[in-house]
């Protein structure tokens, strides 16, 4: 875990006792990103990579410092 006590990758966002909120962070921006068309998906040619991404996750906090938000 990073200093703030967030995931650094997937392995450790599915470890943490919050898996679950991370999950539907998680789920949330797949789905905003669909609703947004961010992409378009199509067969991948012959000798081509995919493009990599990776998951970054962080924890909104109010004022009290309470989690508000789980991000992803």
């Amino acid at each position: 875990m990073l200093d703030d006590d967030e995931p650094a990758n997937y392995v450790e966002a599915m470890m943490d006792l919050d898996y679950e909120k991370w999950q539907s962070a998680m789920r949330s921006e797949i789905d905003s990103m669909g609703d947004n068309q961010v992409w378009n998906l199509v067969d991948l040619l012959d000798g081509v990579r995919p493009i990599e991404c990776k998951w970054i996750y962080k924890k909104k906090k109010d004022m009290d410092g309470n989690v508000h938000v789980y991000k992803a």
